[in-house]
């Protein structure tokens, strides 16, 4: 056609018709794109309001979600969920839709009055907190839809804020505005930042073994009742030493560029057991002790938490932020992350449970290798290169594998057999396992005596002196362990956790976390290694309690024998008042001595030996409830046999005599009772209030009772904090008489 040639009229509606057709295609396609995913979303927490907000830890109050319709409107059933990403930080620990005068109940409402559907997730491992459905009639854009978390309106406390954190927290609002129930995240994540409540005591370190003279390291930490480091602290600390000739200022001054931490040098000037003490206003803080010697010690005693997790499978923190938290907060000395191995459906080894990342398993080799190589520093900081090896307890249970080379390519069998095998060819120097009780109890029946010295015996978890009994009692010779097995991204730290063993509905709050305390020459990988399959280590319930037991001049861990009747010195300096030390032999408990003060030293000879090989380890039992378990010393009796005079007492023998602590000032059965019927109702009869004790983290009052399967528990309830804070485990006493 001609320039000025003219288009027929009909043409020209039939191509302005094309061209809106091609304009409506384009538009409903863009539409159709960004349909699932759009919206906007913010978050509050007692009003507090925005995409990004901080939190007080600890806090009771009510969380709200509020998530506006974008452009494209909602349809029918159409919805959005609220996904957390590091699976452990909830809006509502419990969340319930059934009654509103119980804590965490959550509803959802729509601001054009639509029916919505609500469904609320589980605490335990999943990310879902909330997910809601609109029913009959779509919505239209700028409508909203508010999930409240610890609705109030109904006569609820609220929510109750996870007690302890440190890294930021992220959600996801996934939203699916076309109905097709196919969800994908908005564009912007909503962020909790979690603060610190007042400070409200000092954590004091120093090192368990030093020399007079000799240049160490003071370290003072500021936290609040719930062992968060607070940050944000700013004040003068008054110092003061029970070592007269010690050299250190009789005052430091934190500010918030310290970020709640700080450092500086110390010289002891005396012999024998000291302690530093600081003070601030209503804040105290006693050190764990150390042991200064005259003479260069042939041991030095290092702290260390073995098994702890991260984001890269079921934890929180990078593995940067984890080693910078064990190193540089609670000043560990060793440190082991044991991220978990699983399969696919191939077996072959993949790194992930159900964090954010899924890489495979050289991938996460050679990035675990790399961050592990990057933080150790002989003499200063230990780490190794490790993984949880996850398998059912049909299977062999949890075990936690280390290597001391980080650039090993490390693997990992399907089966526990086959593990051992590529292990042990790898020879023992440069390999070691630790099998222990958490998701999946490790079964004694799968060991190798080649590469597994040690068992796990306290986590978070709880106390499980009745899994270091399952193992000796088959002839092992192993040693003792604690560790976290932490999920918060605290290594090291004390952290009130949720993950109850008595399978609650809803979790009651965790023991504090395990250590493990190593006799070594050094602080280096080889040094760490050879202390633990020499069994020269003890575990404590997260304290610095310095312990020392020998055995006619043998360690804790050692094997020899004798035909005299042997003789046991044991040597404690707590970070609290000692109470009772317990010497079991076997399956029996042949001392159990009432004891008083911080220092403590007890010889003891068993005038009663057994013929053949027996073991023998120490307990210790503080008065403000905290534990230390010596590794066993394994004692050949060659003499003549001796007649036993006394009664056989268990090992695990529990009475109401052996408990320590104070009458309580009052009844708190009833304050009890009522939290259970919410908790756990039905559960508990025959309860019985036993003492009050003062444990660093909070005064508690302990209970006796019994479960409904007719099974000893003991109930701690703490007093002092905004919301109730219950743990409950097996048995009367906590050292873990017996498997839950």
């Amino acid at each position: 056609m001609r320039r000025d040639q003219k288009t027929p009229p009909g043409e020209v509606v039939m191509r302005v018709g094309a061209l809106l057709t091609v304009i409506l295609a384009l538009l409903a396609a863009s539409m159709a794109k960004a349909k699932d995913g759009d919206g906007s979303a913010t978050i509050s927490f007692n009003g507090n309001s925005g995409r990004e907000i901080p939190v007080t830890c600890g806090a009771v109050g009510t969380w709200q979600v509020i998530y506006t319709v974008p452009d494209c409107g909602m349809a029918v059933g159409g919805g959005i969920r609220v996904f957390r990403i590091p699976n452990k930080y909830w809006l509502g620990q419990c969340k319930q839709t059934n009654d509103p005068k119980a804590l965490d109940y959550v509803t959802a409402k729509r601001s054009d009055n639509g029916p919505i559907e609500l469904q609320v997730g589980s605490y335990y491992k999943d990310h879902s907190e909330a997910k809601v459905r609109i029913r009959d009639t779509p919505m239209k854009a700028g409508s909203t839809i508010t999930i409240t978390f610890g609705d109030r309106s109904g006569g609820s406390l609220g929510a109750i804020v996870p007690f302890s954190w440190q890294s930021p927290a992220l959600f996801d609002i996934d939203s699916d505005t076309d109905g097709d129930g196919k969800e994908l995240p908005i564009a912007k994540q909503l962020v909790v930042r979690p603060v610190a409540g007042p400070a409200a005591k000092f954590v004091v370190d120093v090192p368990l073994v030093c020399r007079t003279g000799e240049k160490t390291t003071l370290r003072i930490r500021a936290e609040d009742k719930s062992s968060n480091v607070v940050e944000s602290y700013s004040g003068k600390i008054t110092l003061s030493c029970t070592d007269p000739k010690a050299k250190l200022p009789k005052s430091i001054s934190l500010t918030p560029r310290d970020k709640g931490v700080k450092a500086l040098s110390l010289v002891f000037g005396s012999e024998g057991i000291h302690y530093v003490q600081a003070m601030s206003g209503k804040a105290y803080g006693s050190s764990n002790p150390t042991k200064v010697t005259i003479a260069e010690p042939e041991y030095r005693i290092y702290r260390g938490d073995l098994h702890c997790h991260t984001e890269v499978s079921d934890g929180t923190g990078s593995l940067d932020f984890n080693y910078h938290y064990g190193r540089d907060v609670s000043w560990l000395d060793f440190m082991g992350v044991t991220d978990h191995v699983v399969w696919d459906s191939k077996g072959q080894a993949e790194q992930s449970t159900d964090g954010p990342f899924h890489v495979s398993f050289p991938e996460w080799n050679k990035l675990q290798g790399a961050t592990a190589a990057r933080y150790y520093s002989p003499g200063k900081f230990v780490t190794f290169l490790a993984y949880e090896w996850s398998g059912g307890s049909d299977v062999g249970g949890d075990h936690n594998v280390y290597y001391l080379d980080d650039k090993t390519r490390v693997t990992a069998d399907s089966s526990l057999d086959k593990e051992y095998e590529d292990l042990r060819a790898r020879g023992n120097t440069n390999v070691f396992v630790i099998p222990h009780v958490g998701g999946r109890v490790a079964d004694p029946k799968w060991h190798d005596p080649v590469v597994e010295p040690s068992v796990e015996i306290t986590s978070m978890h709880g106390h499980f002196e009745w899994q270091g009994q399952a193992y000796l009692q088959k002839g092992y010779t192993v040693g003792f362990n604690g560790s976290s097995d932490g999920h918060f991204g605290l290594p090291g730290n004390d952290t009130w956790s949720n993950h109850g063993r008595l399978g609650f509905e809803r979790r009651d709050t965790s023991v504090p976390q395990g250590i493990t305390c190593a006799f070594a020459r050094e602080l280096t990988r080889d040094a760490i290694r050879e202390a633990i399959y020499a069994r020269h280590t003890y575990a404590t319930t997260n304290v610095k309690i310095l312990l020392d037991v020998t055995m006619d001049g043998h360690m804790m861990g050692d094997e020899y024998s004798s035909s005299s009747a042997p003789t046991m010195h044991i040597s404690v300096a707590g970070t609290g008042d000692v109470g009772r030390i317990e010497v079991i032999r076997n399956k029996e408990r042949i001392l159990n001595r009432s004891v008083s003060g911080k220092t403590v030293s007890v010889d003891f000879r068993d005038e009663e030996p057994v013929q053949g090989t027996s073991y023998y380890y120490v307990r210790v039992s503080q008065n403000d409830g905290e534990i230390a378990w010596s590794s066993p010393i394994f004692f050949v009796y060659t003499g003549k046999p001796v007649e036993p005079k006394r009664a056989a007492v268990a090992w695990n023998y529990e009475s109401e005599e052996d408990e320590l602590g104070d009458i309580p000032d009052r009844d708190y059965m009833p304050e009890l009772q009522k939290h259970l019927q919410w908790l756990a109702p039905g559960r508990f009869y025959d309860l019985k209030q036993v003492r009050l004790v003062h444990s660093p983290r909070g005064d508690y009052v302990l209970f006796y009772g019994m479960d409904k399967k007719n099974a000893r528990i003991h109930i701690r309830w703490y007093l002092g904090f905004d919301s109730e804070r219950i743990h409950a485990a097996v048995g009367w006493r906590d050292f873990g008489s017996v498997r839950d």
